[in-house]
């Protein structure tokens, strides 16, 4: 009798260990199938690292050239320039706030140095000098906040001229319509 009991037992004990053999063999068939499906549905699963910056750093440069079409700037290069070359760019942006054009620009690889700004309304003519003024993601010119009463009403064309200590020169310009 006791040889019956051990082998109701053994039995017993083996079909537990086989359900949980197939349960965890379940389990890891499942996770790994969810795994691959979650994978498959991103787009950049299969793209290196230097793809994705590249990519993105086309991405940046495309966005950038749209929005700076998109109001009107334009970027002006004195020095031969790869289209990779982040160094050595000005844009220029201006717009009316009251009876004063207040002028913003954005330099790339200008740690300091000076900026001119040339104002032009018909035959009047004025240039303001400023300072660049070195930020971490990209320098500025210290500020133009030009008066109304300098040109006039009308249409002004500006021109901007950055010269860096490091022997960099860009040019930008705009025109704004002055009331």
């Amino acid at each position: 009798m006791k040889i019956n009991k051990r082998s109701k037992y053994s039995t017993r004990n083996a079909v537990i260990v086989l359900i949980i053999l197939l349960l965890l063999v379940g389990a890891l068939f499942a996770f790994k199938f969810n795994a691959r499906s979650s994978s498959d549905n991103k787009p950049d699963s299969n793209i290196s690292k230097e793809d994705k910056k590249k990519r993105d750093s086309e991405d940046e440069e495309s966005k950038k050239d749209f929005i700076e079409e998109s109001q009107g700037k334009t970027d002006t290069v004195q020095q031969p320039q790869q289209k990779e070359d982040k160094v050595g760019s000005a844009s220029l942006s201006a717009e009316q706030q009251g009876d004063s054009v207040v002028v913003t620009t954005k330099l790339i690889g200008f740690p300091d140095g000076t900026c001119t700004l040339t104002a032009t309304n018909g035959s009047a003519k004025k240039s303001y000098p400023a300072e660049i003024l070195y930020q971490p993601e990209y320098s500025i010119c210290t500020g133009f906040s030009i008066p109304k009463s300098d040109l006039g009403p009308g249409n002004w064309s500006l021109n901007l001229t950055a010269n860096g200590s490091n022997g960099l020169s860009r040019t930008a310009s705009t025109s704004i319509g002055v009331k």
